[in-house]
């Protein structure tokens, strides 16, 4: 063959040689280095192989006992999906439950023994009610302390495991039980344990690191967005939604570290005054972003730079000089750009600091926020001359300069907060690595949602000093028991504990009728009461949910078991080499956000399907199959009925409560704030007032996600239209509140004249707040014009103007309008807020659909806000009436 045909040959053979290098490499990469996520699968597959291995073969089934299957089953719930020190909390408390669960059990056939201890083909009927009495009980504590203690789960799941099977073989078995129950379920929980300590450890402290050092890169982004907004884009918003996300890993992070062992060099209580620094700089965007909005809103074709302060057709001037003077606008833009220039530095000396402090490494970053504070302090200088300048002869004017003056004064508090950051850092330490133990053994009290009623004879109330020496002994008991009665019928906790025990005692009631518990062992029905268990969740939505994963994760599982046992014809090792791969997909589904629990789920019933047709050879695969899917649906009907008639938790109109109270706790807080000037005691009221209406706020944070999955026949529900009026609540929250609950920001004046208007102006968004929370509470329309709010605002800009432009010395022409500006925001926000409101009512009361209910799982996209113009809020409810009323 000639040389000119080989060599093309050659060369082109030589980029398919490279490529298929290129692959092989990037293979070996992957296997030697998998991502977070393949190495989650592997360690759930490897938890999974090592449960099915010590579980079916004859050896390890007999020593197990009567329950060989709780092996898996405890491994399944505690996958290796946790740092090293989350999987010892969570084997702990769910050992923990196991203990508990043993001892009631041993008490409750101790005390049947006292009953009847013979004759066990002849069950007395007073065995039998107290043995299921006794489980009934047990089944109230359990469904109060999951309901009130999330972090119990795995306890209370343990604990009515051991319990289930137990007092239902106990109904003629009086031996005590341990040895069927603890050393299986211990060495499930070591398997998973193993598994985390041995193959690819996570230390929380790791975590922590990471979500630390991102919330500080979000901080800075954040940061140079304000610096391009007010230089080049000026009106615009700034991004934060990933700066949130940051701050919630953050909170998470620290929060888990309450509870979890590590092994670190930087104790995680030394981050927790940087969240909070975290949290303020957090408050302060969506101040700024307020400010933004009102400004846009007001006016929308206004986009100009920062030293364009002047729109000369809008006739808006928010910097007016006076005569003679000589003005340097430029001084303060500078003194910003430097201080905004100065934070990107610091920023990144922060970063690198806290990389520093984890490696050990010796410490050459610099954090010289001492520096940075001087430089604040001359953007404050700066600031202050040019108000030195300017004059006001004008609302528009007035206007202008309060918006200028709240936003400064935003920027002036977000680099304060900067200087916190890395002051904070800075006083960081350089430690040796040490052993770090958890700080707490059970959570903090729960966010909820009661009647605020419950708390009107409160401890330090005035009206309770009036009552204890208005009433005898016997009345105070009265009162306080009244009291505590009110608090346990509306505890939701307690209503959930009597449905999760109405429905174990009504799955469990046959084993204790005549001899039934023959045929209740037989069919597994154990099963039914695993599966409501697993189903009964706290709200109706996410019961459902629920029970749709389950169903599909235990047909998977099923079909799972039925191929390996058909493609293994009966060896036992074939079988445990197929899990691997089963174990691979549980771990990729386990890890989804949304699958999860249809993961797990298939693990548990792979493990039981394939151990009771291995172990079990007078019973097949179908046999099993058919048992699980039959019992499942019992037991999900039972507690889906059980959950939509007793005590039933909607959380739809929890949803729309909560915010409901959270703006009455805002009225409440506005209406101290106005009447603090004649009752100084109402100042003591303030950090109360604000912390329940935050905590109002976070309860609707945490209910909001379970209400996508709820099914009802009220119509359309608006999701996202719930999700941006809970934004909107925050963001009134954050300019009502500000950084201080115990001095909110709407209680600083800054004195001047006007302050008969200013608390006019705050008694009529003391009404606006309660109109809305009415409205919301209730779904009924309100009127679509501007609020009296709005009327009051220009009345008090004018009067304030006027005052200026006379020379009034009770109101200097110089002074910070920060104030009226965080006002006028705050009337703003209010008005979109009110318009939100409105399209919620009309889209929840007039559905797409017309006006026949239909089932609302299928989450629709809200309709857009579409305010109204004048001319038509006059014969707006006129339109309603007539869609209502039909054609």
């Amino acid at each position: 063959m000639p040389k000119s045909v080989v060599e093309p040959s050659a060369l082109g053979s030589k980029p398919y040689l490279c490529n298929v290098y290129q692959v092989l490499q990037g293979l070996c990469k992957r296997l030697l280095d998998p991502s977070r996520r393949h190495k989650h699968a592997m360690k759930v597959s490897l938890s999974l192989t090592m449960a099915v291995a010590f579980t079916l073969p004859p050896r390890f089934a007999n020593f197990h006992g009567t329950n060989p299957f709780l092996l898996g089953t405890v491994a399944i719930y505690l996958f290796p999906l946790k740092t090293v020190g989350g999987q010892l909390a969570s084997t702990g408390v769910g050992l923990f439950g196991v203990m508990c669960g043993l001892g009631y059990a041993n008490l409750a056939l101790l005390l049947g023994r006292l009953i009847q201890s013979t004759n066990a083909n002849t069950i007395g009927v007073g065995r039998r009610s107290f043995l299921w009495s006794a489980f009934v009980f047990l089944a109230i504590g359990c469904g109060y302390v999951r309901s009130k203690y999330p972090r119990a789960y795995l306890a209370t799941i343990f604990t009515m495991v051991v319990n289930m099977f137990t007092l239902i073989r106990g109904i003629n078995d009086f031996n005590a039980c341990f040895h069927n129950f603890f050393f299986v379920m211990v060495f499930g929980a070591c398997v998973s344990l193993v598994v985390s300590f041995l193959f690819w450890p996570e230390d929380h402290s790791s975590m922590l690191r990471d979500n630390v050092l991102t919330g500080l890169r979000e901080a800075q982004n954040v940061m140079q967005s304000l610096q391009h907004i007010m230089k080049f884009s000026f009106g615009q918003e700034a991004d934060i939604t990933a700066f949130k996300e940051s701050h919630v890993k953050i909170s998470a992070a620290l929060e888990e570290a309450n509870y979890e062992l590590s092994l670190t060099r930087v104790d995680s209580v030394v981050f927790v005054p940087l969240n909070a620094s975290i949290a303020r700089m957090l408050s302060l965007a969506r101040a700024f972003n307020s400010a933004m909005r009102r400004r846009h809103r007001l006016y929308t074709r206004i986009h100009f730079r920062f030293e364009d302060l002047a729109d000369k057709e809008l006739g808006i001037s928010a910097v007016t000089s006076r005569e003679g003077a000589e003005p340097n606008p430029m001084n303060s833009k500078l003194a910003f750009e430097l201080a905004f220039a100065s934070a990107s530095e610091l920023f990144r000396d922060m970063t690198l600091r806290i990389e520093e402090l984890y490696h050990g490494k010796e410490m050459v970053s610099m954090i010289e926020h001492e520096k940075f504070a001087s430089k604040i302090d001359e953007v404050r200088e700066k600031l202050a001359a040019e108000a030195e300048l300017r004059t006001i002869s004008g609302p528009h004017e007035l206007e202008g300069a309060a918006f200028m003056d709240q936003v400064n004064a935003v920027l002036l508090d977000m680099l304060e907060a900067v200087k916190d950051t890395a002051r904070i850092i800075g006083c960081i330490e350089k430690r040796r690595i040490s052993l770090v133990l958890p700080r707490k053994l059970y959570t903090e009290e729960s966010i909820e949602e009661d009647d605020s009623t419950r708390h009107a004879v409160s401890e330090g109330n005035h009206g309770l000093v009036l009552l204890l020496e208005s009433t005898s002994a016997l009345d105070r008991f009265r009162i306080y028991l009244a009291d505590k009665l009110l608090a346990f019928r509306s505890s939701r906790h307690i209503k959930y504990g009597t449905k999760f025990a109405v429905v174990m005692g009504l799955i469990s009631l046959p084993a204790y009728i005549s001899d039934w518990h023959a045929w209740f062992e037989s069919l597994r029905v154990q099963w039914a009461l695993i599966s409501a268990m697993v189903v009964m969740e706290t709200t109706r939505g996410m019961t459902f949910r629920t029970a749709g994963m389950k169903l599909a994760g235990a047909i998977m599982g099923g079909l799972a078991a039925f191929l390996v046992i058909e493609m293994g014809q009966g060896v036992i090792y074939v079988s445990i080499a197929f899990t691997s791969l089963v174990g691979l997909g549980v771990g990729l589904l386990v890890q989804h956000p949304k699958f999860s629990r249809a993961g797990t789920v298939l693990a548990l019933a792979y493990n039981i399907i394939l151990g009771v047709a291995t172990i079990f050879q007078d019973q097949e695969t179908i046999s099993a199959f058919a048992r699980r899917i039959l019992t499942l649906p019992v037991g999900a009907a039972i507690a889906i009925s059980v959950h939509l008639t007793l005590f039933p938790f909607r959380s739809r109109s929890a949803l729309a409560k909560t915010l409901s109270h959270s703006l009455d706790w805002l009225h409440h807080l506005v209406f101290a704030i106005e009447a603090s000037g004649e009752f100084p005691m109402l100042k003591e009221r303030f950090d109360d007032m604000a912390k329940k209406a935050r905590g109002r706020v976070n309860f609707a944070k945490v209910i909001l996600p379970a209400t996508r999955y709820e099914i009802s026949l009220a119509g359309h529900w608006p999701y996202e239209r719930f999700e941006r009026i809970q934004e909107k609540v925050v963001d009134a929250m954050v300019l009502i509140v500000g950084e201080n609950p115990a001095e909110p920001a709407m209680s600083k004046a800054s004195g001047g004249g006007g302050e008969k208007l200013r608390l006019k102006l705050l008694a009529s968004l003391c009404n606006d707040l309660l109109v809305i929370s009415h409205t919301l509470s209730a779904r009924l329309f309100m009127p679509r014009n501007e609020s009296l709010s709005t009327y009051v605002l220009d009345e008090y800009q004018t009067h304030l103007s006027a005052k200026i432009a006379d020379g009034d010395p009770s109101c200097p022409g110089r002074r910070n309008f920060a104030d009226l500006g965080r006002l006028t925001d705050l009337v703003y926000e209010m008005n979109l807020l009110r318009e939100e409101v409105d399209e919620l009512i009309a889209e929840t009361q007039c559905p797409k659909k017309g006006l026949l209910p239909h089932l609302s799982f299928v989450i629709k996209k809200s309709r857009p806000s579409t305010p109204v113009r004048d001319e038509e809020s006059a014969g707006q409810r006129v339109v309603r009436c007539a869609t209502l009323s039909g054609p």
